[in-house]
């Protein structure tokens, strides 16, 4: 197993606010299946790229696709590379709303929504390996996370996330247009409710205590422990 999926089992083993579960798992090693649901009607589509060993590689408009809905709360947790130059728009997320430009793009070295919304806080670099998370919680609040870190929100009240059927949600493909990315995606994992900041950042191991800081901190309360059990001993 993955260093992510032990990582994710291990956040969601200590979750209680939101219940968070993966409902769909695809690792990308050698298949498209969903490790949590056997289904054929659960696989990715392949929109002709090319699998790999432990990623599916892209070029233009080769990306992957569900064939399913999804529930209207719901989070996206995928990891990935883009390769080329980034001068122009590269789709990441096709949700196709209404017009075809909705979506998650990257440009030069911006994250961007629908086109001119572009992320100033955000920082893009191709060949470098990406976590990016989206959340849609119950009140239609989307917020999109790179690497454990928010990059922001909006509130969609008009619905431009939902996946419902008659809007199949796209990964790195343009519908023909010239928009599109080039690279390789390492897993894509959907879970059945919006995660939390804490939750999110959990699932990076970049946000995380380092080992080495974790055994201070053992070692820390061990020595508390000795030292409280040894003032005991003494006032007997």
């Amino acid at each position: 197993m993955k260093l992510h999926s032990l990582t994710a089992a291990a956040l969601l083993g200590l979750a209680s606010a939101s219940h968070a579960a993966i409902i769909h798992q695809y690792e990308l090693n050698g298949n498209l299946k969903d490790a949590k649901d056997a289904s054929p009607s659960k696989d990715l589509v392949s929109l002709g790229g090319t699998l790999g060993a432990g990623s599916y590689a892209f070029s233009a408009n080769q990306g992957l696709a569900l064939q399913y809905a999804l529930a209207p709360v719901y989070t996206i947790d995928m990891s990935f590379q883009l390769a080329g130059a980034t001068a122009s728009y590269q789709r990441l997320l096709n949700w196709a709303y209404s017009a075809a430009d909705y979506g998650l793009y990257v440009y030069k070295d911006h994250f961007c929504y629908y086109r001119g919304s572009c992320l100033d806080g955000s920082v893009f670099a191709p060949n470098q390996d990406i976590r990016l998370t989206v959340t849609r919680d119950a009140a239609s609040v989307v917020t999109f996370y790179q690497n454990g870190k928010t990059l922001f929100s909006f509130q969609d009240s008009a619905g431009q996330t939902l996946a419902d059927g008659n809007r199949r949600l796209s990964f790195f493909k343009d519908d023909g247009s010239n928009e599109v990315a080039t690279g390789t995606v390492d897993f894509i994992h959907i879970y059945d409710n919006a995660l939390s900041l804490r939750e999110v950042q959990a699932l990076n191991p970049g946000m995380l205590p380092e080992p080495a800081s974790l055994g201070l901190v053992g070692a820390g309360l061990a020595l508390v422990g000795w030292t409280r059990r040894r003032r005991e001993r003494g006032a007997a």
